[in-house]
């Protein structure tokens, strides 16, 4: 990563490449949804990054 924000490369338009690593997950429930949309309730053990949990469970 050369000390640069991830997301610094990913607003250039740089693909990056970003390990992978085992969260916990105690649930997930979806409670509504639209189009382009979704709310979830999670309860997650720390360290767990909602938006790339989001990015996995829609690829």
């Amino acid at each position: 990563r050369g000390g640069e924000p991830l997301y610094a490369k990913a607003r250039r338009g740089e693909t990056v490449e970003v390990g992978e690593r085992e969260v916990e997950i105690e649930s997930l429930r979806l409670l509504d949804f639209g189009p382009d949309w979704l709310a979830l309730e999670v309860v997650c053990g720390s360290g767990t990054y909602i938006r790339s949990l989001v990015r996995d469970l829609g690829s």
